[in-house]
């Protein structure tokens, strides 16, 4: 549920160029700067400590790549590597599809030109509205300024064109605000104009793994303290105010099979608080 994205599904970075790019997405959106971490898939953690190792400074922390393999500390982020990173496919998409009625704001965008009962968008697929010239960008949310780039935004939920090409895409953006054109919530310079286009980020049914770069602000973890219970042989919850996690252990006696079975619960849920301060990196 991030909108923000950068370089192209189906290709491995293999540059630091993209990195910087999603550090000046984040930048863009007045992220903070300091504790900045990025996850990448084990194939973006490979091209980019090969892209580093031509670099002679600081001379420590290229050692330290060299030696573990990992790109570490550097580019304006905490580099971690996790082979657990998620995938995105990208939907059928089909014809030559735009905007379907100026002035449109909010969560949701009437299109049409789509190639018709299709599944032409999946959840989590992320599009821009016409051009640099003609299309809507994105602004700054701390002035109000634009960016100078397109606004990119989130489709929320899967997308079916109707028989005749037409479609309503459920859309996301800073804050989980759509298109806003004024007010303290403004996340775009001007609402879209009919024929403008739609361009999806990656070609149709592409299925990659996503990295992500973000603020730690960006999501949020949260545990219930679960209850403790009396009759056992123990019963001990460990919790963490910092880290919101909260960790319950019972241990009982079988009196029968001369046995103490043990359990550990934790009840959490998770979200994207803040998607603003997130950048979707393509693999």
């Amino acid at each position: 549920n991030l909108y923000n994205e950068v370089g192209t599904p189906g290709t491995v970075p293999t540059t630091r160029m993209t990195y910087l790019q999603a550090g000046q997405r984040l930048n863009e959106e007045a992220v903070p700067v300091k504790d900045r971490v990025c996850i990448m898939t084990p194939g973006m953690n490979s091209n980019l400590v090969d892209a580093s190792s031509g670099l002679l400074n600081p001379q420590g922390t290229i050692s330290d790549q060299y030696k573990s393999g990992m790109q570490g500390l550097g580019l304006g982020f905490e580099f971690r590597m996790d082979q657990n990173c998620r995938t995105q496919k990208v939907g059928a998409q089909g014809g030559n599809p735009v905007v379907n009625g100026s002035g449109q704001t909010g969560n949701s965008l009437i299109t049409n030109g789509w190639t018709g009962s299709t599944q032409v968008l999946n959840a989590g697929d992320v599009f821009t509205i016409g051009t640099l010239t003609a299309g809507v960008l994105a602004v700054n949310p701390q002035n109000r300024q634009t960016t100078g780039a397109l606004r990119q935004f989130v489709v929320t939920a899967n997308v079916t064109s109707d028989s005749s090409g037409n479609a309503t895409i459920p859309v996301s953006g800073p804050s989980g605000f759509g298109i806003v054109t004024a007010g303290p919530f403004q996340t775009v310079t001007v609402s879209p104009t009919t024929g403008w286009a739609i361009n999806v980020n990656g070609a149709a049914n592409t299925n990659t793994y996503r990295g992500v770069a973000f603020h730690p602000d960006c999501f949020a973890l949260g545990c219930a303290d679960l209850p403790l219970y009396s009759g056992v042989d123990m019963g001990e919850r460990a919790s963490s105010k910092e880290l919101g996690m909260s960790i319950r252990l019972i241990r009982a006696y079988d009196i029968f099979e001369d046995r103490a079975p043990t359990r550990l619960d934790v009840l959490y849920g998770f979200l994207t608080k803040y998607p603003e301060l997130g950048c979707r990196i393509c693999n």
